[in-house]
């Protein structure tokens, strides 16, 4: 019996048990979910910057993130390779996360043109900002490169960046000069550089004839007929035919020239020693003929003297060319007849013959006695038609006492056909811009105001320093006044005489300095041209200049070549040899 309750008690307990454990659970609350956290981490590259550097989120939050560019950037991408922006993140796990920002390359466009004479290395094109482009301007032949048209270079090759779209014009001019060098050897007692004072005489295109002087000192030298073929040569020597110095020279026609020789002033090395007229060296006055390539000597002088000047010209209305040659002293023992004028008279025995007599009694002695007279310069000033003569005084010598009536500045003679003598209309006291320690030495005349009179050109020599060029301006009937100075004592380099020619075919003459001694390096060929502009002679406004090879060069000569204005410089070379540089001008 008791074996068959055990059973039931068993399964009673248990029901009990089971009933009892269901009861409590359904009373406890269930415990709490758990969230879990995730880190964003959120950078910027170079050229931007992020609106959050990102945190700590639960899972399943939305961040928004915007890249915003600097200037100058364009956004890229995201890290994840997203290109919205801004970007929502979910986070479901720890994230990382990098703006990338890209440089804005500007496209530019380049344009490279080339002015009249010359080409350029590039047309230019379409390049990004910061490109490097070279650019060179090749100058044609007869030209030159004188700068850029859009930038500051003053090579003819540089390398410009682009920040912009960029225009560049190459510039080009002719070429202000071109230039022949010629080398000429012969006998080392003939062929020598001497002072190249004056005695350089461009005959023509193709003939030049010099006279080489050590011009204080003796020997005298031949003169020499140097030929222009490709190259300057020397031609010919004429042995027989000695100068001492050439100090003026007057062209006649194609064939004749005279020549006023003014000797060798021994004793005067120092300048600024008393002279000694005594102790000159005279020289002579000379018809020179030049046909069929053989040159003749004719003296005119029937006496020796200390010439000075020399012009031509038909002054008393017969048709024959009449030659005045002046002097400023006499050998001793020579009778003085001429002491009013210090001039000696030759004409022509028939028109265009140039068989030269001497006339000068034609010339009526002045009231008063004359020391010094630099020049002589024959033209028309009055107005009548007439040819007449100017004589220029000079300096006062250092160791004479002059008496204050020689410091004038010029007498005007004409030919009266009454007394059949060139007699004296006026004497001008000297301008008060007429320093009594210049002398005017050369003299030309022109029309430089066009009014229909002719004015004066005068270079005023000092002996020592630098000399002045004036202007004086006529009134119509030969009274003349100071109009202008071009050239004076405050100036870097001196001229030796000079030369007009119309190099601008504007019907007016411009001037032409002749610089000498020790002529500077470079050679500024600008600083030598004076321009007429309206009456007034102005430099010419184009710099430019020879810099290629140093040349020790004593002077420039200037003469005009082929309707050309040309420098002839002659560089100091051992004797037995001529050093010829021949610089074409390019003006216009």
């Amino acid at each position: 019996m008791k074996k068959l309750l055990y059973p039931l008690v068993f399964t009673l307990i248990a029901f009990l048990f089971v009933y009892s454990c269901s009861t409590d659970e359904d009373d406890v609350p269930p415990p709490a979910a758990i969230v879990k956290k995730y880190t964003l981490a959120v950078t910027a590259g170079e050229g931007g910057t992020v609106s959050s550097s990102g945190g700590t989120y639960s899972q399943g939050t939305q961040v928004s993130i915007t890249a915003t560019p600097s200037s100058g950037f364009t956004f890229s991408q995201w890290s994840d390779g997203s290109t919205t922006n801004p970007i929502t993140v979910t986070l479901n796990s720890n994230t990382n996360l990098s703006a990338s920002f890209t440089a804005i390359i500007n496209s530019y466009t380049l344009t490279v043109t080339a002015g009249e004479g010359g080409t350029v290395s590039t047309e230019g094109g379409t390049y990004d900002e910061g490109t490097e482009v070279t650019i060179t301007a090749s100058p044609a032949e007869g030209y030159e490169f004188v700068g850029w048209e859009g930038s500051d270079s003053d090579s003819n090759s540089f390398i410009i960046t682009l920040n912009g779209n960029t225009n560049v014009q190459a510039l080009f001019q002719k070429k202000r000069y071109s230039l022949i060098k010629s080398i000429i050897e012969g006998e080392a007692d003939k062929v020598v550089t001497g002072f190249t004072f004056t005695g350089l005489i461009p005959f023509d295109d193709n003939n030049i004839f010099f006279n080489p002087t050590r011009f204080f000192t003796y020997p005298t030298y031949p003169m020499l007929h140097i030929k222009r073929d490709s190259l300057w040569k020397l031609h010919r020597v004429y042995d027989d035919m000695h100068f001492q110095v050439i100090r003026d020279y007057k062209k006649l026609d194609e064939n004749n020239f005279v020549v006023a020789d003014q000797g060798l002033e021994i004793g005067q090395e120092d300048r600024d020693a008393i002279v000694d007229l005594g102790i000159l060296d005279m020289g002579e006055t000379y018809h020179l003929n030049f046909e069929n390539d053989v040159l003749t000597r004719n003296t005119l002088s029937s006496n020796r003297g200390f010439f000075h000047s020399i012009d031509a010209g038909d002054l008393n209305n017969d048709s024959k060319t009449d030659v005045i040659s002046m002097y400023m002293a006499l050998p001793e023992g020579i009778e003085d007849n001429n002491q009013g004028t210090k001039m000696y008279m030759y004409s022509e025995s028939s028109n265009g013959n140039f068989e030269f007599t001497n006339t000068t009694n034609k010339i009526e002695t002045l009231d008063w006695e004359s020391t010094f007279s630099g020049a002589v310069l024959i033209d028309e000033f009055t107005g009548d038609n007439q040819l007449d003569l100017i004589k220029f005084s000079y300096k006062t010598p250092v160791g004479f006492e002059t008496r204050e009536e020689f410091l004038y500045s010029y007498e005007l003679l004409s030919y009266n056909e009454e007394s059949k003598k060139i007699e004296s209309l006026h004497r001008k006291s000297r301008f008060e811009e007429y320093p009594s320690n210049f002398g005017i030495a050369w003299a030309r005349a022109d029309d430089i105001d066009i009014d229909g009179d002719k004015d004066l050109i005068l270079h005023m020599e000092r002996g020592s320093g630098i000399d002045k060029i004036q202007v004086w301006k006529n009134d119509g009937v030969g009274n003349f006044s100071f109009f202008q100075e071009v050239f004076n004592e405050f100036s870097d380099f001196n001229s030796r005489d000079f030369e007009v020619f119309d190099f601008d075919n504007d019907g007016d003459l411009d001037l032409f300095l002749q610089p000498f001694g020790n002529i500077k390096f470079p050679i500024k060929f600008s600083d030598y041209i004076y321009e007429n502009k309206n009456g007034t002679f102005q430099k010419y406004s184009t710099d430019f200049e020879y810099d290629e090879e140093y040349i020790n060069m004593y002077m420039l000569k200037f003469m005009v070549r082929e309707g050309k204005p040309h420098f002839i410089g002659i560089e100091e070379a051992p004797e037995g040899q001529l050093k010829f540089y021949e610089f074409r001008l390019e003006l216009n």
